[in-house]
C-alpha cells in the first residue's frame, strides 16, 4: 500500500524557503510594496534636490532621501531580499 504525500510532506532543499501560506505571502507582499514605496521617494527626492537652486533645500531633501533608501533597505533585510543597485539614469528633460 502507498501513502499518498503531500506538499507539506516533501523535503524543501537547502536554501529553498519553504511555501508561505497565504496570509505569509500578503504580509511579504505588503512590505515589499512598502520597500519599494520608500525607494521610490528617494529617486523623486533626489531629484527635486538635483533640480534646487536652494543648496539648504537641497541637502534637506538628500538627506530625506538618504533616509528612505535606510528604511527600503531595512525592510528588505528583514525579508531576506537584498535591494539591486542599477546605476543612474539620464535626467529627464
Amino acid at each position: 500500500m502507498t501513502t499518498s504525500r503531500t506538499s507539506a510532506d516533501r523535503a524543501v532543499a537547502p536554501g529553498v524557503p519553504a511555501p508561505r501560506q497565504p496570509q505569509e505571502r500578503l504580509e511579504h507582499v505588503e512590505a515589499l510594496r512598502r520597500a519599494a514605496t520608500h525607494l521610490a521617494a528617494a529617486q523623486l527626492l533626489e531629484r527635486r534636490a538635483a533640480a534646487s537652486a536652494n543648496p539648504v533645500l537641497g541637502d534637506l531633501l538628500r538627506e530625506r532621501a538618504r533616509e528612505r533608501r535606510r528604511r527600503g533597505a531595512r525592510i528588505l533585510a528583514g525579508l531576506g531580499v537584498r535591494p539591486v543597485r542599477r546605476p543612474p539614469t539620464a535626467p529627464r528633460c
